[in-house]
């Protein structure tokens, strides 16, 4: 789920799917069920159509190593910081992996 931030036991705070060039963070807030020991999560924050970035340009991207030792449901988050100026307007998405394998995809516009 995506929000401006996250509170205490990882709840999205103002989930949404539109922000502005004001909003200082975007967050993805996961919750995965089964998940194997010693896995890995990855994101790929894309600018999937702003002007001025062109088409799928990858904006970051970061990982997590998670280090478990048993499989079991996690929950956790990874956040993009706005660029000096705010976030350009157009259409993004926050791709999330584990262990190299999309499970999900997660539209969202800057207005």
């Amino acid at each position: 789920m995506l929000a401006t931030g996250v509170a205490n036991g990882y709840q999205p705070v103002d989930p949404k799917t539109v922000f502005t060039a004001a909003d200082k963070w975007v967050y993805l807030v996961y919750q995965v069920a089964d998940v194997p020991a010693d896995s890995s999560f990855q994101i790929t924050w894309i600018a999937v159509d702003v002007r001025g970035l062109g088409h799928n340009y990858e904006v970051s991207h970061d990982h997590c190593d998670c280090n478990y030792k048993t499989s079991a449901d996690r929950v956790g988050y990874f956040a993009l910081g706005s660029p000096p100026g705010g976030f350009l307007a157009g259409s993004y998405s926050a791709d999330l992996y584990l262990d190299g394998a999309l499970i999900g995809s997660y539209p969202f516009d800057v207005q």
